[in-house]
């Protein structure tokens, strides 16, 4: 049998390393091993550095994915033993320039790191988008690879999603043009079908590339478009959307959320 790592959560005592772990034993032919998100990078390290020692769990594989480099969680190494609770045996797995990072200690600790595209795992490997990394993430090369981000077909299938008010298909795009509508409605946008919509649904920060925007944004409201926008981060670009929204009544439509 395998063990893998299903479900990973803190608990509820003081040391956050004190986390609950949940297996699955699945057929040693499926060997799955459920991802581990950059957010939850301590479970990585507690994992390797705390858990391994119990024979039950030293057969558990763990894969750290890197969504963004940019949250690496650093913390003062002050708290390394009373708030994490880590031993001794990971402090220079987490060390960096004298402080705690997680993101690094579960690049080190992770059997496999996986991100969200072949390119970004090249580019995290160099300045400056490596945020500091460049070194550690070059001697863990050989376990870094890029999965591509994809949809479920089946789950956001319009034929059949309880999610929008209206289902289309290739054969009979009627809902779709339903759907632009309702979305048109909920934005207070002129129900208008001929005028383009342009969408965006985002984490406000300046990796996404929200400067650019901001440089051409009133240019291209000058065009017949809409814009619509989903998203919360940094307030100079909530604050410059909410302009953008105010400038332009019935064509700019924002949900900072």
């Amino acid at each position: 049998m395998w063990p893998v790592v299903a479900a990973i959560a803190p608990s509820q005592s003081c040391s956050i390393a004190s986390i609950t772990i949940a297996f699955v034993w699945v057929p040693p032919a499926r060997k799955t091993i459920r991802s581990v998100r950059d957010k939850t990078a301590i479970a990585v390290i507690a994992l390797k550095g705390k858990y391994s020692a119990n024979e039950k769990y030293r057969r558990v594989k763990a894969v750290y994915t890197i969504h963004n480099i940019d949250y690496q969680g650093i913390y003062d190494m002050a708290i390394f033993g009373d708030v994490f609770g880590f031993g001794e045996n990971v402090r220079n797995a987490v060390g960096f320039d004298w402080s705690i990072n997680l993101t690094k200690g579960a690049v080190i600790c992770a059997d496999y790191v996986t991100t969200v595209s072949p390119r970004y795992a090249e580019e995290i490997q160099y300045e400056p988008t490596a945020r500091g990394l460049s070194d550690i993430l070059r001697g863990q090369s050989y376990k870094i690879r890029g999965i591509i981000n994809g949809i479920d077909v089946d789950l956001n299938d319009p034929k059949k999603d309880n999610e929008i008010p209206f289902k289309f298909s290739m054969s009979n795009l009627a809902g779709k043009a339903q759907d632009k509508a309702e979305l048109q409605k909920r934005f207070s946008l002129a129900v208008r079908p001929d005028v383009p919509v342009i969408a965006m649904i985002s984490r406000l920060a300046e990796h996404k590339g929200f400067d650019l925007v901001m440089c051409v944004g009133r240019e291209i409201m000058q065009n017949d478009v809409q814009l619509v926008l989903l998203g919360t981060g940094e307030k100079k670009y909530e604050d410059y959307f909410r302009a953008l929204a105010w400038d332009f009544p019935g064509r700019v439509g924002v949900l900072i959320s």
